[in-house]
């Protein structure tokens, strides 16, 4: 009976796993495949996130929503004229 548990559990070990192998080749078309199996755990973070941000709102500093900046590089403008990299700051 132990051995018939043991290779059951097992089966479906490797059942699960044959599972998350996705079936189809990756392409960069935008087609993005996400297996069924996975759905549970998106939706268990999803929530758990929302809640997390929603609880931790009031506890934000103050400052934090003026001081985000990003690194832009140098390139070309749409006029043709070479911007130098620099920071930009926005809200």
């Amino acid at each position: 009976m132990r051995n018939r548990i043991i290779t059951a559990c097992i089966a479906a070990a490797a059942l699960f796993v044959v599972a998350m192998i996705p079936m189809r080749t990756a392409n960069a078309q935008g087609c993005y495949y996400c297996n069924p199996l996975w759905y549970p755990f998106a939706v268990v973070g999803t929530v758990v996130n929302g809640a997390v941000v929603i609880g931790t709102a009031p506890f934000q500093p103050f400052y934090y929503e003026r001081h985000h900046r990003v690194w832009v590089p140098g390139h070309v403008t749409v006029y043709g004229h070479w911007a130098h990299g620099h920071w930009r700051y926005y809200r």
